[in-house]
């Protein structure tokens, strides 16, 4: 039987885990986030909250992308936040991190949720002065609320 999810409107909860690329006092941690999903044709869009976001920016971040029943990729673009003091870095650039992810069903239940991996690529000036570039991955995981 083939796992197709006829629709993905709606508001999904779930969490990203830092890897590969981050810091070691970030690596292994989770951060929960909400997307509120409209869908049109197979194109995804709409907004994302977690912790970070609310914390550092004004705005949440947006994102957009495709859905096919089964797979999910998505680009999500947050607002650039000028600093982050608690680690002592200055963001200069951070580029649209990717996502991409499978549709998945729980064993012995009607429950859908996603798993897929994401990346991108920061640029920042560390506590030292120095401008560092960076490749930041990481593994999320959602369902819907």
């Amino acid at each position: 039987m083939t796992k197709t999810l006829h629709t993905i409107e709606g508001k999904w909860t779930g969490y990203l885990k830092y890897d590969k690329g981050f810091p070691l006092q970030f690596q292994a941690r989770y951060v929960a986030f909400t997307m509120n999903i409209s869908c049109k044709d197979g194109v995804i869009s709409g907004i994302w909250v977690d912790e970070h976001t609310e914390h550092f920016n004004l705005e949440p971040s947006t994102f957009t992308g495709t859905f096919d029943g089964v797979a999910i990729n998505f680009e999500k673009t947050r607002p650039l936040s000028p600093s982050l003091e608690h680690i002592k870095i200055k963001i200069k650039d951070i580029s649209p991190a990717l996502y991409s992810g499978q549709l998945r069903k729980k064993l012995f239940s009607s429950a859908y949720y996603f798993k897929g991996k994401c990346s991108n690529t920061l640029k920042f000036t560390n506590k030292m002065g120095k401008d560092v570039t960076r490749e930041l991955y990481g593994l999320w995981k959602m369902k819907r609320e």
